[in-house]
């Protein structure tokens, strides 16, 4: 499983149910939903005993979006999933030791989608060792 992939598990089992959860971009139904996508960020550092495709530790980063019926639903469901993720510490997933989850923006408002569903979005970055 890969990174976006280990945040959507989290997110959609780990008791957050209020909406389903993607990877990539939102698809057009449902008109609530959640999306995690990978986004860049520092890269990796290494050690002297590390080889070569295998860091100390890795710098990732991530955007999730939301989108709901009207704009205070899309504003709660955002809180929701803000305060599952930022601060995050110490979580194993996949094999790997998630340090540190933590918003490095304020969840915000995007603007409508096509049909005028309002999307919020905020952004997050993670330190991870294999």
């Amino acid at each position: 499983m890969g990174f976006a992939a280990d945040i959507r598990d989290l997110l959609s089992t780990g008791g957050f149910a209020d909406a389903p959860v993607f990877g990539g971009d939102l698809p057009e139904r449902p008109v609530a939903a959640v999306c995690v996508t990978q986004t860049p960020r520092q890269g990796s550092q290494h050690t002297f005993g590390n080889t070569v495709g295998a860091p100390a530790l890795e710098y990732l980063g991530f955007q999730i979006r939301v989108r709901a019926a009207d704009y205070a639903a899309a504003d709660a469901l955002m809180e929701a999933v803000h305060a599952k993720l930022d601060g995050l510490r110490d979580k194993a997933m996949d094999g790997k030791q998630y340090h540190w989850i933590a918003s490095s923006s304020s969840p915000y408002y995007l603007g409508p989608d096509e049909e005028q569903r309002p999307i919020f979005a905020c952004n997050y970055d993670v330190k991870r060792s294999p």
